[in-house]
């Protein structure tokens, strides 16, 4: 797989995860058969186009709010709020809203 395949199939992963629901960079990476690129997935995840993808809905392994680099934490948080997703001190409960593609 190119770099622009990846690219292309992360973005679909990333419009797969339903509203109300999250998921991994590693989730991600692993769905891909490249389990060690979760830090290249969030580099995709945060140049991507907040209206094309729902770039929100993605956090880090332990839950955390992480797209620093697209909006602010507090944006993220609004967004997955409106979704229903409880945030608390900056993080989502996996066990209740995580999303795996397996």
């Amino acid at each position: 797989m190119n770099k622009n395949e990846f690219y292309e199939r992360v973005c679909e992963c990333v419009r797969l995860v339903p509203f109300g629901r999250v998921t991994t960079y590693g989730e991600i990476a692993k769905v891909l058969s490249k389990p060690l690129c979760a830090g290249l997935v969030k580099k995709i995840v945060a140049k991507e186009e907040k209206e094309n993808v729902p770039i929100h809905r993605v956090v880090d392994r332990r839950g955390k709010l992480s797209n620093k680099q697209f909006c602010n934490i507090a944006e993220q948080k609004q967004l997955l709020l409106l979704e229903g997703v409880e945030v608390v001190n900056k993080k989502v409960d996996l066990e209740k809203y995580g999303f795996y593609f397996w």
